[in-house]
């Protein structure tokens, strides 16, 4: 009997949502998304689990007056 290969997610789903087009959030904020999603990304990327290299194509940063 074949054991059952484990995938912690969906890549067909991941392929069609990464990376995301544009991410928008203020300066403070999106900091640590973007350090959070980088290295993830980059880690899985690694390991053979995502096509994508980079979470974003683009980042847009929002500035309060």
């Amino acid at each position: 009997m074949d054991t059952p290969v484990y995938s912690p997610f969906d890549s067909r789903a991941v392929d069609e949502w990464m990376p995301v087009n544009v991410y928008v959030g203020g300066i403070e904020h999106a900091i640590l998304h973007l350090l959070y999603a980088r290295f993830f990304t980059k880690a899985l990327h690694r390991q053979g689990l995502l096509d994508a290299d980079e979470p974003f194509h683009q980042l847009v940063t929002q500035v309060c007056p």
